[in-house]
């Protein structure tokens, strides 16, 4: 049984599809795993547990410290002759990269391309459709907006996010359609609720300066559009932020920037990520997590004060884009 492991959103879906189009096999015959960067220890470890499994494609999934540590120790617990290709475009530490490839693992990443990207890499994939796939799909992740398929790609796998819609598209790319007809009504309401949501972002606000950085934290409460990454944009443009923190309930928080490396606070918030694009865990109590479901606003001030303090202590280090 061949396993893929992805991150659940756009690029994931793209490098999942690619994958199994490199392994020349159709959809039905691999089963498909959704899981977010913060969880990917406890993803990896359960589908070790499968039985059958021969094989694991991990992709679009970096990693920090704890998740590293706990990725290994899950191998030698459950994953002894399991073949694991872990294809990703994240920032890696050295000891990461050679201490999976002393496990056996095949690993391959390339900051210089999406997700998407490395898979077609990973199996010299060169046909059109291909080519025509990581060109979109690297045109969102990699925020270039250089191709005209991006904006509705984006916004379609941002109205299917929950898995039914994620798989359904990833069908669509296993089966070398890029775009259906039948999904411009899902594009235009999805722009419509966008719209909308860029008014209700302002009710759980707060704007944090720390040492000439200025953190604009912002509640998202709902489900639904806009996405955090256009949202991240809006509110530093609207409010002259260097940084936009989004904590979305149940999900953890977004951190997004235009010069400043996020990915140093992230990790020390117990995420990961990009220079300028990363997510961490809530830093709240449980039970303020699971009341902030009802009262969003009960996660303002915890997020508010880490930041301040991660920032404190990590700096707000600018650089070049």
């Amino acid at each position: 049984m061949q396993v893929i492991v992805t991150h659940d959103d756009l690029d994931g879906v793209g490098a999942a599809a690619l994958f199994v189009r490199g392994l020349g096999l159709d959809k039905g015959s691999v089963r498909l795993v959704f899981c977010q960067p913060h969880r990917v220890d406890k993803c990896f470890g359960r589908v070790l547990r499968i039985r059958g499994v021969e094989g694991v494609g991990v992709l679009d999934l970096g990693l920090n410290w704890r998740v590293y540590e706990g990725v290994v120790e899950a191998y030698e617990r459950w994953g002894r002759g399991v073949r694991v290709v872990w294809l990703d475009h994240h920032v890696w530490e050295e000891e990461w990269l050679n201490g999976l490839r002393g496990l056996g693992f095949d690993v391959l990443v390339d900051r210089g391309t999406c997700a998407t990207g490395v898979v077609a890499e990973y199996f010299s994939l060169n046909d059109d459709f291909s080519k025509r796939l990581v060109s979109a799909v690297c045109s969102v992740d990699l925020w270039r907006w250089d191709n005209p398929m991006a904006p509705f790609l984006f916004r379609l796998a941002d109205s299917w996010s929950d898995e039914k819609g994620l798989r359904r598209l990833f069908n669509s790319f296993v089966e070398g359609v890029v775009w259906r007809d039948e999904w411009n009504s899902v594009v235009e309401r999805y722009v419509d609720e966008e719209l909308r949501g860029y008014d209700r972002i302002k009710k759980y606000l707060r704007i944090v300066d720390v040492n000439g950085c200025r953190i604009i934290v912002a509640v998202k409460y709902w489900r639904g559009p806009p996405h955090r990454n256009f949202l991240a944009q809006y509110l530093m443009s609207r409010y002259n932020g260097d940084i936009a923190a989004i904590p979305v309930v149940g999900r953890g928080i977004s951190l997004r920037s235009r010069e400043v490396d996020v990915r140093r606070i992230a990790v020390k918030l117990g995420g990961g990520g990009h220079p300028r694009a990363s997510g961490a865990p809530i830093p709240a109590s449980w039970w303020r997590r699971l009341l902030a479901r009802i009262y969003p606003g009960l996660i303002l001030n915890p997020v508010a004060r880490a930041l301040r303090e991660t920032v404190l202590e990590v700096g707000c280090i600018r650089e070049d884009k």
